[in-house]
């Protein structure tokens, strides 16, 4: 129902069932991706015969499970929220977040990778530095609140950490958002403590190493 004003489309009804929660947890049924703009170059090759439109492009393929039965992680779910923001702001997704975030954060210039519609991608291409995204981990670990001013709710930050909305707690008390390949941020709210870094590590099991050595120390 968010989107219904955008979907200028036939889809498959399957969609009707997934609510934006399912999309935060990436449990909306859909067992595979049709986008991954990061690895599949043929993504761009697709989205001109769809008429450019990255929303039908995201939909092609209906929920294959129940959604909420099964979490499989996807860039779909990231593209369909930004759509979501914009339906509901008027703006980009990346727009609002400058208005109500990075701004107020002072934040160095950052950008967004936005499809050929506008929309902003989500899923992929935020530039910023980890100076500035360590800041995120900090305001979530005050429960929205920074300098003094409550940029998001403390309701919000406590759906997030206890629905596992895209955060993971890990067995040392830290809160992990990762990135494809090295991107990491972690807080500790008992500690008082968040850190953040962009790094390259193609093997898992060695980023995972890298990981565990960090919040040890």
């Amino acid at each position: 129902d968010l989107l219904r004003d955008q979907i200028t489309f036939e889809y498959d009804p399957a969609w009707d069932g997934v609510t934006l929660e399912h999309a935060l947890t990436h449990s909306m049924g859909i067992k595979g991706s049709v986008v991954d703009v990061d690895r599949d170059a043929d993504v761009y090759d697709v989205v001109p015969d769809l008429g450019g439109d990255y929303l039908r492009l995201c939909m092609s393929a209906g929920p294959s499970a129940e959604p909420g039965s099964v979490r499989v992680y996807t860039d779909v779910p990231h593209y369909l929220i930004s759509r979501v923001i914009s339906a509901k702001t008027g703006m980009p997704a990346d727009e609002f977040l400058r208005l109500n975030i990075t701004n107020p954060m002072h934040f160095q210039p950052v950008a967004f990778q936005r499809c050929s519609a506008g929309f902003t991608i989500g899923s992929t291409g935020s530039f910023m530095t980890a100076a500035d995204v360590v800041k995120l981990g900090w305001l979530y670990m005050n429960h929205g609140v920074w300098e003094g001013r409550s940029l998001i709710s403390a309701e919000w930050v406590s759906l997030c950490e206890s629905r596992n909305f895209d955060l993971a707690f890990d067995e040392d008390g830290f809160f992990q958002k990762g990135g494809m390949l090295g991107q990491r941020l972690v807080y500790n709210r008992d500690l008082r403590v968040a850190a953040a870094w962009h790094s390259f590590e193609g093997d898992m099991e060695g980023l995972e190493r890298c990981i565990a050595a960090v919040v040890s120390e």
